[in-house]
């Protein structure tokens, strides 16, 4: 059974001439097991969805099924049994001020009438253990950190071992590095328990834990990535040297280097719409052009969405040397180019949905790739652009027109 089955969902807020339509014909199904992240600009939906399946706001009109119940005209006490199998983290990490983390995550489990308080004070501490947090679970909230408060939320709501977690910006508040460990909490124990997790979030960081991403925007579902299991293609190991990519016209914008880190972008530009359906990943081998590398496959990532530019891309690293994945559907490329893992990074500065500097900014915000060369592809060789590359964080860029051999010497000054 699915946790989550939508169907043609639609909501408002006010009545009469004040009716606002904030969701309109939302369909989405979610498997078990499965970490699907909901990301879009504010205001565009996303909470209210959240809610809605939480069994926290009324079906108006369409089908909604969390967990197999029906919710559009569920009676109240339906909707408090589904409730008893969600659990529930927020920004705002919402624990009771006079009770302890441990108190905090008992109170959880003492709904279920199946369990005493004794058995829910020993599980509590375990969970609180799991989440690190065996040396506080005496302390009450005013004496925790915003990491461990979050924690103990992570812990409270997983404690039940509910079949489905809602999670509503969990990271908006901490730190990258609090965000992350978070986050990999998370990640583990829903893996562990086989938990079904919709996790809302602004944050680009933690992109890569996902099985799904969907992507809303004025209340609509516009777009949907694939299941993380047809991706494993982009999730090779550094190590691990298959060809990848037909590439070739630009090195995509992200790019993790063996040895030596470095960080480089590269843009390039485009000649193709993103409304036509690309082929994003396109396999090639390569082979070796000098013996000073050979035995050493390096990946490359190249992100453009023209693909005449990548089909000449490839026409330059045809070699064994190189292993390449080329990237020519913008919204795809920041979860792409994570899974790949690779060496450098070309990135084109302009594409219609996407600022390279701006993305290169947000890929340097990921640890994975604090030290990636990423080599920026610009049409313009001036000050401002060189600037601009540097501020991004892009390790080097690249003019057009270039050759084959301008190409060359800059990837063999990161590799």
């Amino acid at each position: 059974m699915k946790p989550v089955i939508i169907e043609h969902l639609n909501h408002y807020f006010g009545k009469d001439r004040l009716t606002k339509q904030v969701l309109f014909d939302i369909n989405l199904e979610i498997r078990p097991g499965e970490i699907v992240i909901m990301t879009g600009p504010s205001g565009s939906g996303k909470t209210t969805l959240l809610s809605l399946l939480g069994g926290l706001r009324r079906v108006q009109t369409g089908s909604l099924k969390t967990l197999g119940q029906e919710l559009f005209l569920a009676k109240e006490t339906d909707l408090v049994n589904i409730r008893r199998n969600i659990g529930y983290i927020f920004q705002a990490h919402n624990l009771l001020p006079f009770m302890t983390a441990q108190q905090n995550v008992q109170m959880s489990l003492e709904l279920n009438p199946k369990i005493n308080s004794r058995q829910a004070a020993k599980i509590a501490a375990q969970m609180l253990g799991d989440v690190g947090l065996q040396e506080r679970i005496k302390y009450f909230p005013e004496k925790l950190s915003g990491g461990q408060k979050q924690r103990v939320a992570i812990a409270r709501a997983l404690a039940p071992r509910p079949r489905l977690v809602l999670a509503d910006e969990p990271t908006a508040a901490l730190d990258s590095k609090t965000g992350r460990e978070i986050v990999n909490i998370m990640h583990r124990l829903v893996k562990e328990q086989n938990t079904t997790i919709l996790l809302v979030t602004h944050d680009n960081r933690i992109l890569d834990i996902a099985d799904r991403i969907i992507h809303m925007e004025d209340g609509r579902l516009v777009h949907t990535e694939k299941r993380f299991e047809e991706k494993q293609m982009f999730n090779l190991k550094p190590s691990q040297t298959k060809s990848r990519g037909q590439y070739a016209s630009l090195l995509p914008t992200m790019t993790q280097a063996n040895g030596n880190h470095h960080s480089s972008a590269t843009t390039l530009n485009r000649q193709t719409s993103l409304g036509k359906t690309p082929q994003s990943v396109i396999k090639k081998t390569i082979e070796p052009p000098s013996k000073q590398h050979q035995g050493r496959t390096y990946k490359i990532v190249c992100i453009d969405d023209s693909t005449t530019i990548l089909k000449s891309l490839e026409q330059y690293l045809d070699n064994e040397m190189f292993n390449v994945t080329t990237i020519n559907n913008p919204i795809n490329a920041l979860v792409e180019t994570i899974k790949n893992e690779p060496d450098i990074v070309l990135l084109d500065v302009m594409m219609p949905d996407i600022n390279g500097y701006e993305f290169c900014t947000l890929l340097r915000q990921n640890q994975k790739f604090k030290d990636t060369p990423v080599i920026m592809i610009t049409s313009l060789d001036n000050n401002s652009d060189r600037t601009q590359a540097k501020v991004s964080g892009a390790t080097d860029y690249l003019v057009k027109p270039f050759n084959k051999t301008d190409l060359l010497k800059m990837l063999f000054k990161f590799l």
